[in-house]
């Protein structure tokens, strides 16, 4: 959850790009961050507003972690809106999302590669 929602209750399009930065190390980590289900929610909350962020998974992609990284700035002002992630994701090979040569773990990796989306047809 977007720290800022925890001091103004605020949400708004910058708390939902923070959300997609965790979405996007949730779907390099496979897990959810910061063990949420085994910790109480005031503890993770207060890491988060101290600034901490859950560590990159070994071996994604550098750029597809500039990206996420973006997403879940403090301030929000600093985070990319919704084009500008489009824009980024379309720039990275979604086949280079998993450098799997450099990944620790041997478990095998399905990537899902993009596909276009009609926004017109979404929207009727």
């Amino acid at each position: 959850m977007d720290p800022i929602t925890f001091t103004s209750y605020k949400i708004n399009e910058k708390s939902d790009i923070y959300s997609l930065g965790i979405i996007f190390w949730e779907l390099t980590s496979r897990s959810s961050p910061f063990n949420f289900e085994t910790r109480h929610d005031n503890v993770v909350m207060l890491e988060i507003l101290k600034g901490e962020r859950v560590k990159p998974i070994p071996g994604t992609n550098v750029k597809y972690i500039e990206l996420y990284q973006k997403c879940w700035e403090h301030e929000p002002d600093k985070r990319p809106d919704i084009v500008q992630v489009n824009s980024a994701l379309s720039s990275i090979d979604s086949s280079a999302i998993f450098n799997l040569e450099k990944c620790e773990d041997s478990k095998k990796i399905d990537i899902v590669h993009s596909c276009q989306i009609d926004h017109n047809e979404l929207c009727q």
